[in-house]
């Protein structure tokens, strides 16, 4: 209720109470008071008429009402200036935030100390990574965000969060990075999914993966994962048979560039015969497997064979060859390499 209309009803309320009394007893009263102060006693009347005395109490209470209103209706009064005053502060905040400027604001309320703090943990430009706030719970979510982005792994479940969160597909690539066969778990779960996660643990499949998980969760290969598999074959890292070799580069999805990639890196791996035989099933059934199969008969001195191969085709096509060809059947032994831009890929 505003003090001034308490003000107004409070003294209708006495007037009307003190008229009624009036109408009933007229009369007066007496009230005698005695005390003594420093050895001496003292008398005192006070006389006042009767309805005087019973709007006196409800009169005191009401200025006491009225003194409590008015302290605590300043109180408030100061607090909605200091609430004025930290929203500008906070709009300004936010201003020197966004533009990545330093900002030392000091708000008078905590309704924006808290914010203020998040506010600094936001910013686009990185400028307070290490700010904190106030408040356990919020802290220890700002814990979990920093670990998380730092590489860290973090239990998120009683965040509940759902799987496209950023936070949750952060914290599942973490698993996947640090986590040994955590991959394969992840492709079990989400064997169909196309998301962030499904990729990065495919990715990991490829590159760490033995071929029988590879077969399982990736039967689907592509150019690129196809050539990091025969360049896995070639440090050692997986095993794989000439006719699982075979199988992996008998697809449409192969170039002639990684055919002739992938004959650079076989030759040195495979025996002659086996390396030769992959390619010339191979250049069988896909044209652009040719080039690279007449590389390895340079390269394995089948001059023969290679003389034969160009022979049957047209006069215009891989000159590279006819070039080396010629060289080598005039006793100049030229790197085969020299003639094929594959070899040092």
């Amino acid at each position: 209720m505003q003090i001034k209309r308490f003000i107004v009803y409070a003294l209708v309320y006495l007037v009307i109470v003190g008229a009624l009394v009036y109408l009933f007893e007229g009369g007066s009263y007496e009230l005698h008071l005695k005390f003594s102060f420093l050895g001496s006693d003292t008398a005192y009347a006070l006389n006042l008429p009767v309805a005087v005395w019973m709007i006196l109490p409800p009169a005191i209470l009401t200025l006491f009402c009225v003194l409590h209103m008015a302290y605590h209706g300043f109180k408030f009064y100061a607090f909605k200036r200091k609430i004025s005053h930290d929203e500008k502060f906070y709009r300004d905040l936010g201003k020197e935030i966004l533009l990545g400027l330093d900002t030392n604001k000091d708000f008078k309320t905590n309704f924006y100390k808290i914010p203020s703090q998040i506010a600094r943990v936001l910013s686009p430009w990185d400028r307070y990574k290490e700010a904190n706030i106030e408040g356990e719970e919020l802290q220890s979510v700002l814990n979990t965000v920093h670990a998380v982005k730092n590489g860290e792994i973090a239990d998120l479940k009683k965040f509940k969060l759902p799987k496209d969160n950023p936070l949750f597909i952060k914290n599942e690539l973490n698993k996947i990075a640090h986590l040994d066969g955590y991959y394969l778990e992840t492709l079990k779960k989400s064997a169909d999914e196309q998301g962030e996660i499904a990729r990065e643990a495919r990715r990991k499949l490829i590159n760490l993966g033995s071929l029988a998980d590879i077969k399982k969760f990736a039967p689907d290969l592509d150019e690129k994962e196809i050539m990091t598999l025969i360049a896995r074959f070639a440090k050692d890292e997986i095993n794989l048979s000439n006719d699982e070799i075979l199988e992996l580069l008998n697809s449409d999805k192969i170039s002639k560039d990684s055919f002739g990639i992938s004959a650079a890196t076989l030759k040195s791996k495979i025996a002659p015969d086996a390396v030769i035989g992959i390619f010339e099933r191979l250049k069988n059934e896909r044209q652009e497997a040719q080039e690279a199969y007449v590389y390895l008969l340079f390269e394995f001195e089948m001059l023969e064979r290679a003389q034969e191969v160009l022979a049957g085709l047209e006069a215009g096509e891989y000159q590279n060859f006819r070039t080396l060809l010629y060289l080598r059947q005039n006793g100049k032994n030229v790197p085969t390499d020299l003639f094929f831009k594959h070899a040092h890929c």
